[in-house]
């Protein structure tokens, strides 16, 4: 009888968040003020980590990086981001739908290579479920 009590309660608290969020006229989200109706319970999620790295072809040198989504949060198809190697290369680029550890390449952004393994940054510039209000 506890346990059934316990997860009435559980799921109650569950209810009221959901419905205090819906209710709301604005939201923050991934540090912006959004209205609520924006984003809805379907489009509630973590906000991505991006891993960034040189990676690929040639194997010592390669010219390529992979972007990682490290989670916990899924990254929408049609995210921009701005990569910068330490001390290199950098520029923006759209990437495609990924879910947690999933990886997409970024080929030719090194011309000449640079030594595999070596980080960079990926940063979100723009998300296209976002409606960001001013």
């Amino acid at each position: 009888m506890t346990r059934l009590v316990f997860k009435f309660a559980a799921i109650t608290a569950l209810a009221m968040a959901s419905i205090s969020i819906l209710a709301a006229e604005s939201v923050r989200y991934g540090g912006v003020d959004v209205p609520a109706e924006t984003i809805g319970l379907a489009n509630l999620n973590f906000q991505p980590r991006l891993d960034c790295r040189a990676h690929g072809t040639p194997i010592d040198f390669p010219d390529d990086i992979i972007v990682t989504n490290e989670g916990p949060g899924f990254v929408r198809a049609g995210t921009k981001i701005k990569w910068q190697m330490d001390g290199g290369s950098q520029g923006v680029h759209v990437l495609p739908a990924l879910a947690p550890t999933e990886s997409t390449y970024i080929f030719k952004a090194n011309p000449g290579g640079i030594p595999t393994g070596r980080k960079c940054s990926a940063d979100i510039l723009s998300n296209p479920d976002l409606t960001i209000v001013r």
